[in-house]
C-alpha cells in the first residue's frame, strides 16, 4: 500500500503543473490536490513503522525525502 500511495502522491504533485485554468476536475484544483498530497503523507508515516522489510521502507522514505513538491 505504501508503494501506490507513494506513487499517486509523486502523480497529484506533476498534476499541481500541469493544470489548466478551464477545466473544473479534481485534477485542476491545485488546493484538493495540495490536501490529498498531505493526506496520503500522514497515511504513509502510519503504515511505515508496520513495515517488515526495511529496505522497501527506506526506499520509500528516500523516495518521499527526494520529492519536489509543487507547493
Amino acid at each position: 500500500a505504501c508503494l501506490f500511495y507513494r506513487a499517486a502522491i509523486e502523480n497529484y504533485n506533476n498534476a499541481i503543473l500541469k493544470m489548466h485554468p478551464l477545466r473544473t476536475s479534481f485534477w485542476n484544483k491545485p488546493e484538493l490536490l495540495i490536501q490529498k498530497i498531505v493526506e496520503l503523507r500522514d497515511i504513509i508515516e502510519e503504515l511505515l513503522p508496520k513495515l517488515e522489510e526495511s529496505e522497501l521502507r527506506d526506499k520509500i522514505i528516500k523516495d518521499l525525502g527526494n520529492l519536489q513538491y509543487n507547493f
